[in-house]
């Protein structure tokens, strides 16, 4: 029984890592924080599970492992992406405001 409870819990905690990234690449808001809910319930179930060391669910546990680590890899990048071009904006802004005072001081002879 409590094999079978891990496995499930661990084979959902994939599956919604996945579609999580999914929804994340389709841009999709409103499945993001429908699937982020359902992240948080699953791993507050496998929190509460007790440990097993049942060494048939060390390949499951991985696996759901690694759907996560790949998940924020991608929250990183975009992160860093969102970063990039904010500071990208950030500094045209700054340059077309010095160029605006810079513009405005010369006078026409």
């Amino acid at each position: 029984m409590q094999q079978s409870t891990h496995n499930i819990l661990f084979t959902r905690l994939a599956g919604i890592t996945r579609q999580i990234r999914d929804a994340l690449a389709a841009n999709n808001t409103e499945a993001m924080a429908s699937l982020n809910r359902e992240h948080k319930e699953i791993m507050d179930e496998i929190r509460a599970a007790d440990l097993s060391r049942d060494p048939q669910l060390l390949e499951i546990a991985q696996q759901a492992n690694s759907e996560v680590k790949e998940l924020l890899r991608d929250l990183k990048e975009m992160r860093d992406e969102l970063k990039n071009k904010l500071t990208g904006h950030d500094n045209k802004k700054k340059l077309a405001a010095t160029y605006g005072k810079f513009a405005g001081s010369r006078s026409v002879r």
